[in-house]
């Protein structure tokens, strides 16, 4: 899944259909900070968001990434 603002998503869109890989991703568009993430993740990947934010909303943003993991997910942060 991938979960991101729907501009962003347009150029997934065209990333899945040139790796043709369709039945495999599903895009999700949505506020990481407002909107339900995806749960029961086996991974959750926050890649180059933190750097954009203070520490209040990175803490919120982590916390929101690891409740989405499955029990046993693991969280990246690139």
């Amino acid at each position: 899944v991938v979960f991101d603002r729907p501009e962003v998503l347009k150029v997934a869109a065209e990333m899945v259909t040139e790796y043709d890989v369709a039945d495999r991703v599903q895009l999700q568009p949505g506020d990481m900070f407002v909107d339900p993430l995806p749960t029961g993740c086996d991974l959750v990947l926050l890649s180059n968001i933190l750097h954009d934010w203070d520490v209040p909303e990175c803490r919120t943003l982590v916390g929101r990434a690891a409740e989405a993991l499955a029990p046993s997910g693991r969280l990246w942060i690139h």
